[in-house]
């Protein structure tokens, strides 16, 4: 899964793209959750967060044939 969310190379099928994106999403709900109870400091790991989403969809447009710099 790591692999899945911190590489931004090689190639990724239809099925793991919408599971690293369902477990980013999942980590985001709680992420926003958490900065609304306990305050603002978790509102950098959304930040944080930025990054392996341009992971997983620069590999998703490496499948469709289209650079992740698109």
């Amino acid at each position: 899964m790591m692999e899945l969310l911190l590489s931004p190379n090689g190639r990724l099928g239809r099925n793991r793209f919408w599971q690293g994106m369902v477990v980013l999403s999942v980590i985001n709900i709680l992420v926003v959750a958490a900065t609304g109870y306990i305050g603002l400091g978790f509102i950098f790991a959304l930040f944080l967060l930025i990054y392996p989403y341009i992971c997983v969809i620069g590999k998703r447009l490496h499948d469709l044939g289209y650079s992740a710099w698109w």
